[in-house]
C-alpha cells in the first residue's frame, strides 16, 4: 500500500442484516476497497451481473 502513495484514508464499518443495501458514491481519483468480514452479500455494479461475496472476499 505504501507504493500507492496514498494521501489520506477513511475507514468505515457497516453491519447490515436481512434485506438491506448500501450504495457508495463514485469518488473521482479515489480508490475504494470493501472486505466482507462475516456472512455473505451481493455486489452489484451498473452494467455488470451481480457477484456473491463471502467472508474473506475483497472487492475494489
Amino acid at each position: 500500500m505504501h507504493h500507492l502513495r496514498l494521501e489520506g484514508s477513511l475507514y468505515c464499518q457497516s453491519q447490515l442484516a436481512g434485506d438491506r443495501s448500501l450504495s457508495m458514491p463514485v469518488l473521482p481519483g479515489k480508490m475504494m476497497f470493501h472486505i466482507v468480514t462475516a456472512g455473505r452479500c451481493w455486489l452489484t455494479v451498473d452494467g455488470q451481473p451481480p457477484v456473491e461475496l463471502h467472508k474473506g472476499s475483497l472487492a475494489g
